[in-house]
């Protein structure tokens, strides 16, 4: 992170500049609730997860930390990160791997539009990959009975229920 912090902290800059001027007619102020990460100790967020864990998701996605990676770096196995079951220890190693990642300050409307945006990702997903699956059985039976109608050379057997006689001659 420090290797790339001096980009990060121009980009930030800039694009919040061009944001600002981008949209400069739409911009208003507005009273917001904002939830103060630089105030809070890694125990206390680590206790705030356990006793919420809805709250974790939006959490990694302000951080930008996938579920893989604390699989594989705090070895927390099978981490459902929109309704977690964690242990206290598991609540306090996942607090103190993702406050170093947080942004200092989160505006809540933000922090729950993230939630909404990962959330609305996820149930898309898991629709298409139903989809993927039905058309794949589909795909499946179609090729089982296509293959059940053919001989061995290719030619279409006779599907007909009642028995053929032979041709004469």
């Amino acid at each position: 992170m420090a290797r790339v912090q001096p980009q990060v902290a121009a980009r930030q800059k800039e694009v919040e500049r061009a944001l600002r001027a981008a949209f400069a007619k739409a911009i208003r102020r507005e009273e917001v609730d904002v939830i103060v990460f630089s105030d809070i100790k890694p125990e206390v967020l680590g206790d705030a997860i356990l006793r919420f864990p809805i709250v974790l998701k939006p959490l990694l996605a302000a951080s930008n930390i996938a579920a893989r990676a604390i699989e594989r770096d705090l070895h927390i196995r099978n981490l459902d990160t929109y309704n977690p079951r964690l242990t206290r220890d598991q609540s306090l190693m996942i607090a103190g791997f993702i406050k170093p990642h947080l942004p200092a300050a989160v505006p809540l409307p933000s922090l729950s539009y993230l939630d909404r945006a990962q959330f609305i990702d996820k149930e898309v997903r898991k629709g298409k990959g139903q989809w993927e699956w039905s058309i794949r059985e589909l795909s499946t039976a179609s090729r089982r009975s296509h293959s059940r109608n053919e001989s061995s050379s290719g030619v279409a057997r006779c599907t007909s229920s009642t028995p053929q006689r032979p041709r004469p001659g």
